[in-house]
């Protein structure tokens, strides 16, 4: 008897569980939105915190971001009500894709994303933290002091928030190195032993990185970036080394 959850969709039938999902994942948007707007202010305060932290230490007087134009400032806090929005309604965004998706996987592959699903999702919320603590204040503070004597520096709100949302999004993408690693690993595209001849390439390859991921081109903030990826690098090779270890033997005869 067929196992009924393993039972594949008719195409009919995955448009109309896709248009499900889709409504409910922008209904969890709406009400994440809704309770963001809610508490703007406070919501305002958080993000600003690292831009007056480096205008603070930088002794600038712009410690507060500009607005030009009469709808700028609300048309940001519009901006960041959605923005906070789509992190709360995250997890559950996830899931309602994570129900689509599994729909059309089998058991074994449905084990599969669940088993690095969290960890993927947590080593992102991580690298957004770390975008959030050091990276934006620590950028800010080096490219607003470069000329201070001569330039006084004001940013706008909405320049401020693209350079935030840039940073934090960057390195929370760029933390999920130890995953692509042992993607490679898990499909026998590369050994962890391979992962570790080329550590030398990899110092590099995280500063070339490091370059490209960072809007900002000074030395100080690509290596605040450059030294936590190869770390990650590190920490994708033993998780590659796991998963190999986690993995079913070859069947008896095949090729090596």
């Amino acid at each position: 008897m067929q196992d009924p959850v393993e039972k594949r969709l008719t195409l009919g039938e995955h448009l109309e569980e896709l248009r499900s999902r889709v409504i409910r994942s922008l209904l969890c948007v709406a009400v994440g939105f809704t309770l963001c707007y809610a508490y703007i202010e406070e919501l305002m305060d958080v993000v600003l915190r690292p831009y007056r932290a480096a205008m603070t230490s930088i002794h600038s007087t712009g410690t507060r971001p500009l607005a030009l134009r009469p709808a700028e400032g609300f048309m940001n806090y519009l901006k960041i009500a959605f923005i906070g929005g789509l992190f709360l309604a995250g997890p559950l965004i996830l899931y309602q894709m994570w129900k689509f998706i599994s729909a059309g996987l089998y058991k074994t592959e449905r084990r599969a994303v669940l088993a690095y699903l969290p960890l993927s999702i947590i080593l992102f919320v991580v690298g957004c933290i770390f975008g959030y603590v050091y990276l934006v204040p620590t950028a800010l503070e080096f490219l607003v002091a470069v000329g201070q004597k001569t330039i006084e520096t004001h940013l706008t709100i909405g320049d401020y928030l693209d350079f935030f949302f840039l940073f934090t999004l960057l390195t929370g993408v760029s933390f999920e190195l130890p995953m692509i690693m042992t993607f490679f690993a898990k499909i026998g595209m590369v050994t962890p032993q391979a992962y570790r001849r080329q550590w030398k390439a990899a110092i590099l390859l995280a500063f070339v990185l490091a370059a490209i991921l960072t809007p900002s081109p000074d030395p100080v903030t690509q290596t605040i970036l450059a030294v936590p990826l190869y770390i990650l690098y590190e920490g994708g090779i033993l998780l590659s080394k796991w998963a190999q270890k986690k993995a079913p033997p070859p069947p008896a005869g095949a090729t090596p």
